[in-house]
């Protein structure tokens, strides 16, 4: 499946398709509060403002965050669900705690294909419709 459009940031890769969007943090990558902002900036201006969108989180390389900064970051309102792809125990065990705090469908997956199918399969009313404000 080939991305409707690639955008590369200093700290990032952004894969857009029509409902989700697939982020690639690079390797040794400190993410920040303000590096989750200009992601989301231009997640807003691909899905259009408070609009749902699928997130897969494509967790290949090394980087830290904050889980505090990560896990209560407003612009995650708009996430109808969260995939987190890894094959590593400790990424994969990172993504369970995650779960615990995060207010929306988050699963775990070995392999890119199983995240886009369960993305895929979230209520299609939830994905792409404008947020209740």
């Amino acid at each position: 499946m080939k991305p409707l459009k690639i955008i590369k940031l200093n700290f990032c890769v952004l894969r857009f398709y029509d409902h989700f969007v697939i982020s690639e943090i690079h390797d040794g990558v400190n993410l920040t509060q303000e590096h989750i902002a200009q992601a989301h900036e231009i997640i807003t201006d691909f899905f259009g403002p408070a609009t749902y969108y699928g997130y897969i989180s494509l967790r290949i390389n090394d980087y830290s965050v904050n889980p505090t900064d990560y896990l209560s970051c407003p612009f995650y309102d708009y996430i109808a669900g969260m995939a987190v792809v890894s094959n590593r125990a400790i990424k994969r065990d990172a993504a369970q705690f995650e779960k615990a705090f995060f207010k929306k469908p988050l699963e775990v997956f070995f392999t890119l294909e199983e995240a886009i199918d369960w993305i895929k399969r979230l209520p299609k009313t939830d994905l792409n419709k404008k947020a209740d404000l």
